[in-house]
């Protein structure tokens, strides 16, 4: 009996040092891969990622603002329907949830019809989200792109996710006032309007809710409220010097504007707010202490939509 108990500890300890050394592995070719991507782009650099919320997806929100950079790697969610389809109840190695698609998959190329449409509008100069794979299952790399660098062959929902975008000088604002209407999906709040001689393909409404009832120029410095209804989350996208930028902000609509005009200041340049799903997919939640984001409180949004929800978290390689 003695020597069976030796045996069975020696190949258990066979085992560990195998998973050990296949586990060492995997962490080792993402290093490397991600430092063939970095060679690719010598301004790229590894970043963990918003932070955005307390939990619970009723528990509200916390202001996010990443620094700049110009690719990173990130893990892929499927939309509600999938999720369920699939039984998919955690997403590992990630920071929380970072931004959702607008009824697009592109952890399985699911398009809306309707979004198609949106991204057939964009015009030459306009950002689309380049996907770029790794040999991790559900880890891209993702950085922007201009619509007309877009090649042929490329598909969105596989190769590319669309975000709708407005330049900051299309908003309509002066004195640093921005002019606010009711809003085209929810009459109980206001949004942010754009220049009515402006060529924005897509509607006059920036859609980040403002509970704030007058319509009218009110001050940017007043609008200053994140809630699970009010503000939201977009990217701050510019391009310098050949290289296209972005950053994250998760805040208000004073939040917003604050770091676009800092972005026009800084570099000289006229930066886009660039957004995915808006409404009730404004709210983000932050991954447990072992970084794993539990999809339920996703869940909890829209739960009618299926084909609503994808989206991605800040992919944070396992130590």
């Amino acid at each position: 009996m003695k020597s069976i108990s030796w045996i069975v500890i020696a190949l258990l300890f066979v085992l560990l040092v195998f998973w050990l050394v296949l586990f060492g592995r995997a962490s080792f070719s993402m290093q490397q891969q991600a430092a063939t991507l970095k060679q690719q782009d010598s301004n790229w650099v590894i970043s963990k990622g918003p932070i955005y919320t307390k939990g619970k997806y009723t528990e509200g929100q916390i202001r996010f603002f990443s620094s700049p950079d110009t690719m990173r790697l990130v893990r892929l969610f499927p939309n509600r329907a999938l999720r369920q389809q699939r039984n998919i109840k955690h997403l590992a190695n990630v920071s929380g949830v970072a931004h959702f698609f607008m009824d697009h998959d592109p952890s399985s190329g699911y398009v809306h019809p309707f979004t198609l449409n949106f991204y057939k509008k964009l015009r030459p100069h306009d950002f689309v989200m380049k996907l770029i794979p790794t040999n991790q299952s559900g880890v891209v790399a993702v950085k922007f792109i201009e619509k007309q660098a877009v090649k042929l062959n490329d598909t969105l929902a596989k190769q590319t996710a669309f975000f709708r975008q407005w330049r900051l000088d299309e908003l309509d604002c002066k004195d640093n006032k921005i002019r606010l209407r009711k809003a085209h999906f929810n009459p109980f709040y206001c949004c942010p309007q754009l220049k009515a001689s402006c060529n924005n393909p897509f509607k006059t409404e920036l859609p980040i809710l403002i509970a704030h009832q007058p319509e009218g120029y009110i001050p940017i410095a007043e609008l200053n409220q994140l809630t699970d209804k009010e503000g939201g989350t977009v990217f701050i996208v510019w391009k310098l010097e050949e290289k296209i930028w972005f950053k994250d902000v998760h805040g208000s609509l004073a939040d917003i504007m604050n770091a676009a005009q800092e972005i026009k200041e800084k570099y000289g340049c006229i930066p886009s707010i660039v957004q995915g799903d808006a409404g009730p997919f404004s709210q983000k939640h932050l991954s447990d202490r072992m970084n794993v984001l539990h999809l339920d409180w996703v869940d909890g949004i829209e739960p009618g939509c299926g084909y609503c929800g994808a989206g991605f978290g800040y992919y944070i390689p396992a130590k």
